[in-house]
């Protein structure tokens, strides 16, 4: 696990994304056999479980947006 922000390649991600709300952000995860996404906290949490509760309704948020991205394919 990753305990230092500076180490962290997703604090400094500056590429681009799929999607994004104020606690999150979406990239796109090529793979060769399936579509695939990944979704990361804008503030660098250790744990899930460090995250608030706006994070977490951020967080449900994103994934609808993913599920709605992966129904493309």
């Amino acid at each position: 696990m990753l305990t230092n922000q500076a180490s962290c390649k997703w604090c400094d991600h500056d590429g681009e994304t799929l999607a994004s709300n104020a606690s999150h952000y979406m990239v796109d995860k090529p793979h060769p056999t399936h579509p695939a996404v990944l979704v990361v906290s804008r503030r660098h949490v250790e744990s899930p479980f460090e995250m608030t509760p706006n994070e977490w309704q951020d967080l449900g948020d994103m994934l609808e947006n993913a599920r709605t991205w992966l129904a493309k394919f």
